[in-house]
């Protein structure tokens, strides 16, 4: 129904009528503010939606960077644990895995008394193979006259070093040596070995390990003659305490052993190992 024109609510309550019973004409536009003014607090309700809306974006970014941090430390943790891995030693160790026939000694310098090849460098230097065949089997050839003058040296050797050519001469105050030994793994209580040779002169040897200057204990197996037959020797280590060592095995020979006549003689060493 249309309003009828030029009659306003405020008039038609002056003339006394109800507005119950006022035509829904006449009061409708009361309604029509208010719908009105509900529509603008829905429609402010809608802008705070939007505020929250907005709020929650910058929560998900907050979560994006979150996410990258993750990743960030996962790549990098993952890496340095990767490059850390390595293998660690275990007994028994084979010397001549690790060390190296470096450490010649003699009371006439130079190493020319001897000649040592291995299996490793030199295939069929040994017809056969000892004990585990742990490591390298070696061909020693000892000349103590090499000049053939019947003149040799009173003691002659070699120590097998880690690192190479390292005799702990610059030793600390301690006793400690500058550059430490191989780090053995603790435990060993003995160093084996299998010799023989296939000369017919008597060849006395004198085998070792640790040298004491470095390692602070050097020990021995005692003279030993070697037979044809490949035989099986031993270093006790039961008293020695060691953390690195620098001699891993060494051989000496002294004037007072065989051979006597200064004749070159060959023998072999195999499976040299701490165990």
């Amino acid at each position: 129904m249309t309003r009828p024109s030029g009659l306003t609510l405020p008039l038609l309550l002056l003339l006394g009528l109800p507005i119950s019973s006022l035509p829904a004409c006449l009061v409708g536009g009361a309604d029509d503010d208010d719908t009105t003014t509900d529509d603008d607090d829905a429609t402010g309700d809608d802008d705070d939606a939007t505020g929250d809306d907005d709020d929650t974006t910058g929560d998900d970014d907050d979560t994006t960077s979150d996410d990258d941090d993750t990743t960030s430390d996962d790549d990098d943790d993952t890496t340095s644990d990767d490059d850390d891995t390595t293998t660690a030693p275990v007994l028994p160790l084979a010397v001549t895995d690790v060390y190296s026939l470096t450490g010649y000694f003699s009371e006439t310098p130079g190493d020319d008394l001897w000649t040592v090849e291995s299996e490793s460098s030199t295939p069929g230097t040994c017809s056969i193979r000892a004990g585990e065949g742990l490591g390298d089997c070696l061909r020693v050839l000892y000349n103590r006259d090499p000049d053939g003058n019947g003149i040799g040296p009173s003691f002659s050797g070699w120590f097998w070093q880690y690192p190479a050519n390292n005799w702990g001469d610059d030793a600390d105050e301690d006793g400690a040596p500058d550059i430490p030994g191989y780090a053995i793994p603790a435990g060993a209580t003995k160093v084996t070995f299998w010799a023989w040779t296939n000369s017919t002169t008597a060849v006395e040897l004198n085998f070792k390990a640790g040298i004491a200057t470095a390692d602070g204990f050097e020990v021995s197996s005692g003279t030993k003659t070697l037979s044809t037959s490949p035989t099986e020797y031993t270093v006790d280590l039961s008293t020695v305490i060691y953390t690195t060592v620098v001699g891993g095995f060494g051989m000496l020979v002294e004037s007072s052993a065989a051979p006597l006549n200064n004749m070159p003689v060959t023998f072999y060493l195999d499976d040299i190992t701490w165990e």
